[in-house]
Formats: C-alpha cells, sequence, structure tokens
C-alpha cells in the first residue's frame, strides 16, 4: 500500500470510532456492554453522526461550512472529551475477552478482502459512482449536502439520500485525497464492517460463537455485499451496515424501558437516544433501507410486548419507550423526511410522472419490478449451497431452544420480500423498491439465521466437552474463512470497470484543451427505456473532465433536464448504425465524441467508418486506445 492509501486508512478508524467512544462515554452506557460490543456500538454511532451533523447543520445552520477545520476541532474535542470521562476506566476498554482473537480475525481478514481490491481497482465502477463522486466532491469542497447537481446538472436531490457523502466528503477533506479515492476507499471499509451487526445481535441474544459464525458468513463466505463494489451500490451498503446494530440497540432500549425503572431509567433514557440516533442514520444513508429495517423493528416489538403482557411486566412503560424511540427517530430525520416525502408523493402523484410507473396492465409488466425469477436469486442473493444451508438452519433452529431469533428472521424475511411485491398493489405511492433490491440484502437475515445453527450444533454434539474435537473444528472453520477470503478477492466483475489509466490521462487533456461548455457524446446503454447511462469511460467525464456528457447521471430522472438527456441519448444510439445522424447532435449543441479504451459492455461500437463520411469529423486525441473526435463544427 501506499502512503496515501495508509493515511487514508487511519483517516478512516479515527472517523468511524471517535465520535461514538464519545457518546458511549458520556452517556455513561459503556458499562452496560461488553468491549467488543461496545466497539461495534461505537462504530455504529460514529457512523450515524456524520450524517445527522450535517444534515441538521443544513437546516438550521445554511450557512455554516463544515470544512477541514471545523472536523480537526470536533474530532479532537470528541476524543478529549471521551479521554477525560474514561480517565478512571481505561483499562477496562481494552479488556476484549476471549473470543477478541477470532473477532479481530475475522473481522482483519474481512477488510483485507476489500481494501485489497480498493488497491487494484482504485476507480470506482459502474454508474452509480458517477454520481457518488460528484456529490462526494460537492460536499468536500462547499462543507455542506447539496440540494442539487450543480454545476454538474440540473438535477434536484430532495428525493435522495445523502448521509453517505457527510462520510465521504469528510474523508476527502481530512486526508487530502480525491473525491473517487474517498468514495472508494470509505464504501470498502463500510463493507468490511458489514458483520459488525450481525454479530452484536448474535452475540447478545444467542452467543459470541453464533456471533463468530454469522460475521464470517456475512464477510467472507457470502459473496454478498461483497459485489456491491462492482456495482457501485455504496449507499446502501453504508446503510446495512448499521441496519442490525440500530435493531439490537432499539432492542437493547425496549427491554430497558420494561424492566426495574429506577435501576434503569437512565440507561432507557440513553438508549432511547442512541437507537433513534442508529434508525436515523439507517434513513440518512439509504432511504429504502429505512423500510427493510422496519419490519424487523416492528417484530422486535410484538415480541417483547408478548413477553411483557405473559410475564406481567411493564408493558405499558414498554409501549411509552417505543412511541419516545419513535418519536425521537421521526425528529432526527425531519431535515430529509420532509422534503423527500414532498418530492416523492409529488412525483408518484402527478399522472405525467407516473405514466412509465402505470402500463396498461398494471406497475407488474414494468421491467424495474418484474425483472426477476428464482435464478436471480442465486444470480444476486446468495448462492444455492448457502440457500440451503439457511434452510437446514432454520429447521434445526425451531427445534432449539434459539428458536426466537430463528422466528424473528424467518418473519423478517418474509416482510422483506411482502415489500419487494408491493408493486402488485398498483399503487405508486407503495412501488417504491423492486424484489431485486430485497435480495440483495438477504446476507444479513441469512448471517444471523446460519450463526444460530454454528450454536445448535455446538450445544447439540456437546463440542464444549470433547478439546480436540473442538480445536480440530476451530482449525478447520479458520482455514475455510481464508478459503473463502480468496474468493472474496476475485469478487469482481471486470465488464463493470469502465475507467482505465489510459482514460484519466485523456480526461486530463480533455480538461486542458476543451471549452468548459463543450458536450461529449459517450457509449450509451439503456437499463430501462427511460434511463440511459454510458457504457465505457466516457460516462465518467463529468467527473474527471468536468465536462458535460450525453448521459449526464443516473439521477437525472430526479429532476429537470431529463427530457433532454433522453433526446440525446437517442441521437447517440444512431452511431451505431449505419447512418449516424451526426446532424441531430449538433442541433443538441455536442461537440465530441469520446470512444475508451475499454469496449463498451453491451457490445455495441460507434460505426466511425460511417461517422468519418461527414466533413465536420475530425480525430483529435488517439492515445492508449482511447480515440475523441470533435463531430461539429
Amino acid at each position: 500500500m501506499t502512503w496515501v492509501e495508509l493515511r487514508t486508512l487511519l483517516t478512516i478508524f479515527i472517523m468511524l470510532i471517535v465520535p461514538g467512544w464519545a457518546i458511549l462515554s458520556v452517556t455513561n452506557l459503556w458499562r452496560r456492554f461488553e468491549a467488543i460490543e461496545r466497539c461495534i456500538l461505537a462504530v455504529g454511532l460514529s457512523i450515524a453522526f456524520y450524517p445527522f451533523v450535517y444534515y441538521l447543520t443544513r437546516a438550521i445552520l445554511p450557512s455554516v461550512r463544515i470544512g477541514q477545520n471545523k472536523l480537526i476541532v470536533l474530532l479532537a474535542g470528541l476524543f478529549a472529551l471521551t479521554a477525560w470521562t474514561l480517565r478512571k476506566n481505561w483499562r477496562e476498554q481494552f479488556k476484549l475477552g476471549k473470543y477478541a482473537g477470532p473477532f479481530l480475525f475475522i473481522l482483519a481478514l474481512t477488510l483485507l478482502t476489500r481494501f485489497w481490491l480498493a488497491h487494484n481497482y482504485p476507480y470506482p465502477a459502474w454508474t452509480d459512482s458517477l454520481h457518488h463522486m460528484l456529490i462526494t466532491d460537492l460536499v468536500a469542497t462547499t462543507g455542506k449536502l447539496p440540494f442539487d447537481l450543480q454545476p454538474y446538472a440540473p438535477t434536484t436531490l430532495d428525493q435522495y439520500h445523502l448521509g453517505l457523502y457527510a462520510l465521504t466528503g469528510s474523508l476527502q477533506v481530512l486526508a487530502d485525497i480525491p473525491a473517487h479515492q474517498a468514495l472508494l476507499w470509505m464504501a470498502q471499509a463500510l463493507n468490511g464492517l458489514c458483520g459488525l451487526g450481525v454479530f452484536l445481535f448474535l452475540s447478545k441474544r444467542v452467543s459470541p460463537l453464533a456471533g463468530l459464525a454469522g460475521m464470517a458468513v456475512v464477510g467472507l463466505f457470502s459473496f454478498q455485499p461483497a459485489l456491491y463494489f462492482s456495482w457501485g451500490r455504496f449507499t446502501q451498503v453504508s446503510s446495512q451496515t448499521i441496519l442490525l446494530i440500530a435493531a439490537f440497540a432499539t432492542w437493547e432500549a425496549i427491554r430497558a424501558w420494561k424492566g426495574d425503572w429506577k435501576g434503569n431509567r437512565n440507561s432507557a433514557l440513553a438508549l432511547t437516544g442512541i437507537s433513534a440516533l442508529l434508525i436515523a442514520g439507517v434513513f440518512l444513508l439509504h432511504f429504502r433501507a429505512a423500510a427493510f429495517l422496519l419490519p424487523l423493528l416492528v417484530i422486535l416489538c410484538i415480541y417483547e410486548f408478548a413477553v411483557a403482557l405473559k410475564t406481567k411486566m411493564h408493558a405499558m412503560r414498554m409501549v411509552i419507550g417505543i412511541a419516545a424511540i419513535a418519536l425521537v427517530s421521526v425528529v432526527l430525520i425531519l431535515p430529509a423526511l420532509v422534503p423527500a416525502m414532498e418530492f416523492y408523493v409529488d412525483q408518484r402523484s402527478t399522472p405525467a410522472e407516473t405514466a412509465d410507473l402505470e402500463p396498461s396492465k398494471g406497475l407488474e409488466e414494468n421491467q424495474y419490478f418484474s425483472n426477476y425469477n428464482i435464478d436471480s436469486l442465486y444470480a444476486i442473493g446468495a448462492k444455492k449451497w448457502l440457500i440451503g444451508l439457511t434452510l437446514l438452519s432454520m429447521l434445526v433452529g425451531l427445534l432449539r431452544k434459539n428458536r426466537v431469533v430463528i422466528f424473528m428472521m424467518t418473519a423478517w424475511i418474509l416482510a422483506l420480500f411482502g415489500i419487494g411485491l408491493l408493486y402488485r398493489l398498483n399503487i405508486p405511492l407503495l412501488a417504491f423498491t423492486n424484489m431485486t433490491g430485497m435480495m440483495i440484502m438477504l446476507y444479513l437475515p441469512i448471517g444471523v439465521i446460519v450463526g444460530v445453527l454454528a450454536e445448535d450444533l455446538w450445544q447439540l454434539f456437546s463440542l464444549e466437552k470433547h478439546e480436540n474435537w473442538r480445536t480440530g473444528l476451530q482449525w478447520a472453520v479458520l482455514f475455510l474463512a481464508v478459503v473463502a477470503a480468496i474468493y472474496r478477492l476475485g469478487e469482481v466483475e471486470g465488464f463493470r470497470q469502465f475507467m482505465t489509466p489510459a482514460d484519466e490521462k485523456a480526461m486530463d487533456w480533455i480538461e486542458k484543451n476543451t471549452p468548459k461548455e463543450a458536450v461529449f457524446a459517450v457509449h450509451t446503454y439503456y437499463w430501462l427505456p427511460d434511463s440511459p447511462h454510458g457504457s465505457d469511460a466516457g460516462y465518467f467525464i463529468p467527473y474527471y473532465a468536468k465536462r458535460k456528457t450525453t448521459t449526464s447521471t443516473m439521477l437525472s430522472g430526479l429532476g429537470p433536464g431529463h427530457e433532454e438527456i433522453l433526446v440525446g441519448s437517442e441521437a447517440v444510439m444512431s452511431l451505431y448504425s449505419a447512418s449516424p445522424d451526426i446532424g441531430a447532435l449538433c442541433e443538441l449543441g455536442v461537440d465530441y465524441l469520446y470512444d475508451g479504451a475499454k469496449d463498451p459492455f453491451d457490445g455495441n461500437q460507434f460505426n466511425i467508418p460511417a461517422i468519418s463520411q461527414f466533413e465536420s469529423m475530425q480525430a483529435i486525441y488517439e492515445d492508449g486506445g482511447v480515440s475523441i473526435y470533435k463531430l461539429c463544427d
């Protein structure tokens, strides 16, 4: 690794530990949990901290710019506060317990697989990465969350979740690195931490062994979320990293509310605050992920209410606690919730806007919702062997003492698929996600369920009484974890990697040698009838060369200018044919044509011989497989 990469990792570590530890120390909640559990909660709270601060600042202090100096002072102040608060108990923070070794091994191995990819593939992949990089750079340079994509595009961002960029933008200014590097390394760090919530959830409710097994499944044995790297699915994975941590904190808060009030009052109130912050963090990082979390929270509440009634505990006080958590959570997300809901309802209630969502025979005919089958589950959700192991774990778990957790996860999975099928009701307001969105996050409940199986088998075969078997099994698991890590190192879909060093060099030339108002035609692909995007490195010209393209970004449908993008993209598609319509592109203000170093993933190629028949056509750059042509006078 380079010095810049090591400095970036150190900055990420500081960012993701300091705010959370300050919150745990000030609230005195650190005493309630074991050392590893405290560390995980600190990471989760830190991840949620930045989106909350940036959204709150934008809402109540819109003129304030959160730059490098403010971030350094903030982190230094929080560290000093933590050090002072824990000055008499600092030794206890390093007593990680007997499971520390396996925990750190699995965590380090998982992070290694993620950072190795970031090191070897330094350009963010696929199409969502373009707007991720642009917004990261906007946050870093302006010190605040933007309301639109200007100066890159007129796209409004009211309906879009911006929490991730509070993290990536902060990393950009603190580590003094480019936006694409800040995005990639922060996203991979969050991806590598994806199993923390599974460990925390299982360690407290089942056993540390179950937590370790579940953590290994999510981080190493499952190809999700590692594959998010190739998809540029960075906002969703950041939210899912803290999803189960939020669920765990909420569960702890509910239990504290219905327990001994005199002894638990302060803890209950503090837990209410941190659970609300974590729930808010899930929402601010990815709006739809909050909808994935909601049914799990409902399941937890129903279970605890039933237990309270059965044991004649303080059910009414528990209801008050749940209401308090919900109220505080809503208050924390109001700066994002109000404009997002207004935009969403207005968009889905306007016939012109919902025409593409409501074909004559219903939403089920829309490609966005209907493009899935059982093979999709195996391709993007989980491999057949892991699905089979999960089903076996359910069967075994329902017969063992940890059946409550199995029931919860099974109910959650059913609820998730129910959410994915809401589009069948043909109500546009409810069709906010598709089935594939559910499939790609099944690694979380799968990790919990398989983790329970590990504990059940341990108890069933009384392995704690057989030292030789236990030792052999532990070594076997560690060996399998290393093998799985090797597979994760190869978890890259190369066709989604558009950029190359040759493209970056060409885009540097573009920035220095073309007018700022120049527009580039780039290879184009339609993933939906109204959603064009680039299919080679030219798609990233807005970030690397600060010039506009015919495809804009994947967010162009959220605001004005989308019709122009569709018209321009249709004109570009003619360049693949024997009769390219150069005139149409010139009328639209397109100046140049970019042909990247790598062939477009869909196999289409510009018909250069046909395009060259036009007198205005002129090759102005050729190097490393990249060609740039001037189209219009």
